[in-house]
Formats: C-alpha cells, sequence, structure tokens
C-alpha cells in the first residue's frame, strides 16, 4: 500500500519534470529562432547601410 504510493507520487513528479523539459526546450527553440531572425534582419540593414555608403562615396 505505502509502496504503491511512494509509485503514483514519483510517476507524478516524472510528468512535472517531462513538462518542465519540455517548456525548457520549446523556450530554447524559441529564443534561438528568435536570434536567426534578428541577425538576418541585421545583416540586410547592414548590407543596405554598406550600399548607400558605396553610393554616396563614389
Amino acid at each position: 500500500m505505502d509502496l504503491e504510493k511512494r509509485v503514483a507520487a514519483l510517476e507524478g513528479q516524472i510528468q512535472e519534470q517531462r513538462k518542465t523539459i519540455r517548456f525548457i526546450w520549446i523556450s530554447l527553440m524559441l529564443i534561438s529562432l528568435t536570434i536567426i531572425t534578428l541577425s538576418t534582419r541585421f545583416n540586410k540593414l547592414i548590407n543596405i547601410l554598406d550600399e548607400v555608403i558605396r553610393r554616396v562615396a563614389s
């Protein structure tokens, strides 16, 4: 009886930890996608500024 309660409690803890790990994993994926998107846009902005500077300089 006591063993069954402990097993049930441990199973509940495992489920909670899985939810936490899933949340952290999804958060890391979203953060990395955001960084990739921002760096791509920043790179485009640098290219535009570079082109403007070249036109002004010539």
